[in-house]
């Protein structure tokens, strides 16, 4: 609670070592404040008798402080020599950091409820000053062959026994909780695992879970139910040859797979997002890495140095390099052939890709790889040296970078990699996206084309069309999924149509197909047109079948369409705006009721194109018309004139 410490209030003790201030708030004002010194003890001198004489000069023998004096010195140049402990940030840390010549070091007050960190996997608690943590272990119990700890009514596991060994399958549950997390270093450099099965309902993997098992260690299983795979969590599983990773993996760290020399496939989790560098250094083994689409960062910094066998790499169009972060990701992949960015914004510069300074000299490529992969798998660590490692060596080449006359970039058009492929001088070709494109169909030529849907991308991909046989010998041209073209059936030939509808239209009866029909309109030019609005189709039909009778549109692409058909006097009836082909089809039912007959509706009478003189206009004809009617009644007749109207 001080609040000030001014000028010489702590001042010119020789002895003093140490000075406490707990004041987070307790100010020193003046220029030696605390722990300066203008007189010090001689090397010499003890402390004892000096303490003695100084408590009878405090009496007032004087002349005991002359024979203090002959045991202390004046520096040329007063100092400060007290150390000052204080809170970091407090004003005496401050004042104590702005003199450069004050010793301080810094004390921490831990304060408030105990936290648990995932990352460490303990608990803790911050100094209410700073950012400094006290921790503590969390409490473990056994149950078997495995360290478990419990929070929040979950286990965390946190190792195994020393009677753990070969094939593992680690329980869903510990002591009776489930088990939901492998805790960060649960099996740090252990020599005597050969495999492990991780349960479902464990959630996460943490940094360094395996890191180091390098003797035994051959293969891990993991289900989807993991969605956190720590950083490291397999560095230097040197005989690791498979991993089985969740599909629900966003991130994959640093260092997780780094000298895991004897890994040959690595599929990638499909909802991967961030993949980070010096994931894959050192996985000399492993022939290809596929960049799932959904891979959004792919950070650098020898990701794959000496990743010696790998020969293909894919990225996907969502990926972004990681700019600073970029250096060496691709460097030194003596092998790699094919690299695929589908990305436009993937930049590889400054990634290495394409330079090599090293090669094998003397002995085939293959056999240069197994036996860099044989000796370091021997290592207790990859620091070390071996018989083998110095044979590598020897039968290795060392020069300055030079672009790798093996590989092929492969890149969309206009894309950064592009660029960086050219600059570099690096063997190039593109890619092209055809999916989603229209098809244009050539039927003089009998060819179906589209083009790529890159912008500026000239590519294109061409199918050569096969032509369906009728039943009597003739061709149809197929459409655009291969089936038929709908422009060239006509009238009655629909044998194409009729085997497309019984594949097509749905239930499990077999259904007929009875009659179709090429509706179409021309004007007085002959070309084809489509009625002005909605039309009522009228269909002759024998309704002696016990069913259900349906029209439908046989549309482009085969697509079928039902017009909602019903019975109208001995007519099936539909509405439509679009003149085309349309089927008729029978569905066998002998439960359904027959449809009632509704009586045909009588046609409108078309008076316009009527002779008869009681249709004419005109004031004259009218007047004509009257007396022609009038004429008529009298005889009580009531003939019908040209258009079928009835007079009277």
């Amino acid at each position: 609670k001080v609040e000030k410490l001014e000028e010489a209030a702590i001042y010119d003790m020789p002895f003093l070592k140490k000075i406490y201030i707990e004041g987070y708030d307790t100010e020193l004002i003046g220029e030696r404040v605390v722990g300066f010194i203008e007189m010090y003890f001689t090397d010499d001198a003890d402390k004892d008798l000096c303490a003695d004489l100084y408590a009878r000069y405090a009496q007032g023998d004087e002349e005991a402080l002359y024979e203090l004096a002959n045991y202390m010195e004046q520096p040329a140049e007063s100092y400060y020599k007290a150390t000052i402990y204080t809170h970091g940030g407090s004003k005496a840390w401050n004042y104590a950091a702005n003199k450069n010549e004050i010793p301080n070091e810094q004390i921490h007050f831990y304060k408030g409820e105990w936290l648990y960190d995932d990352f460490y996997n303990d608990f803790y608690r911050k100094c209410i000053y700073c950012h400094t943590c006290e921790r503590k272990d969390m409490e473990t119990f056994t149950d078997g062959y495995f360290i478990y700890a419990v929070l929040n009514n979950e286990a965390i596991l946190k190792g195994g026994t020393d009677d753990l060994k070969g094939d593992v399958v680690i329980p869903s549950t510990l002591g009776g909780y489930p088990v939901v997390e492998i805790a960060v270093g649960a099996f740090y450099k252990n020599a005597t695992i050969t495999s492990v099965v991780i349960p479902d309902g464990v959630r996460r993997i943490g940094r360094g879970a395996f890191e180091k098992c390098r003797s035994t260690l051959k293969k891990v299983v993991m289900t989807d139910s993991v969605t956190e795979l720590g950083a490291g969590a397999f560095m230097e599983c040197y005989n690791l040859e498979e991993v089985v990773l969740s599909n629900n993996i966003e991130v994959i760290g640093s260092y997780t797979f780094e000298m895991c020399y004897s890994l040959k496939e690595l599929k990638l989790p499909e909802k991967l997002r961030e993949f980070y560098g010096i994931s894959l250094t050192g996985c000399a083994s492993l022939k290809e890495l596929i960049f799932p689409e959904s891979v959004e960062l792919i950070e650098g910094y020898s990701m794959m140095a000496s990743s010696l066998s790998v020969e293909k790499i894919v990225i996907g169009s969502k990926a972004k390099d990681a700019g600073d972060n970029n250096q060496g990701t691709f460097g030194e992949l003596v092998s790699l052939k094919d690299f695929y960015v589908y990305s436009p914004d993937y930049d590889p510069e400054d990634s290495g890709l394409g330079y090599v300074s090293i090669a094998p000299k003397g002995m085939p490529k293959d056999e240069w790889i197994a036996l860099y992969v044989e000796a370091v798998r021997e290592l207790d660590h990859h620091h070390n040296t071996s018989e083998k490692l110095e044979k590598v060596m020897e039968h290795t080449e060392m020069f300055e970078p030079r672009i790798s006359d093996i590989l092929t970039i492969h890149a969309v058009h206009d894309s950064k990699t592009e660029i960086y492929a050219k600059e570099n001088g690096i063997k190039f070709e593109y890619i092209h996206d055809f999916e989603g494109a229209k098809w244009t169909y050539d039927y003089e030529n009998m060819v179906r084309y589209r083009d790529c849907m890159y912008p500026g991308c000239d590519g294109r991909e061409i199918e050569e069309l096969k032509k369906t046989e009728t039943d009597n010998g003739e061709t149809v041209a197929p459409d655009q999924d291969g089936d038929f073209n709908i422009d060239e059936i006509l009238g009655d030939d629909f044998l194409v149509i009729e085997e497309h509808i019984k594949e097509n239209v749905s239930g499990d009866v077999e259904v007929e197909v009875l009659k179709g029909f090429d509706i179409t309109l021309t004007n007085q030019d002959g070309v084809h047109i489509q009625p002005d609005g909605t039309v009522k189709v009228k269909l002759p039909l024998d309704w002696s079948k016990k069913g259900i009778y349906k029209v439908y549109h046989v549309g482009e692409n085969g697509v079928l369409t039902d017009m909602n058909a019903y019975r109208e006097g001995s007519h099936l009836v539909f509405d439509t705006d679009h003149f085309s082909i349309y089927v008729i089809v029978f569905v066998p039912d002998e439960t359904t009721e027959p449809e009632p007959e509704v009586p045909d509706t009588p046609a409108e009478p078309d008076t316009e194109s009527c002779d008869c003189i009681c249709h004419a206009t005109g004031f004259l004809n009218r007047i004509l018309a009257f007396v022609y009617k009038l004429i008529l009644k009298l005889f009580a007749m009531a003939p019908l004139c040209e258009c079928g109207v009835a007079h009277y």
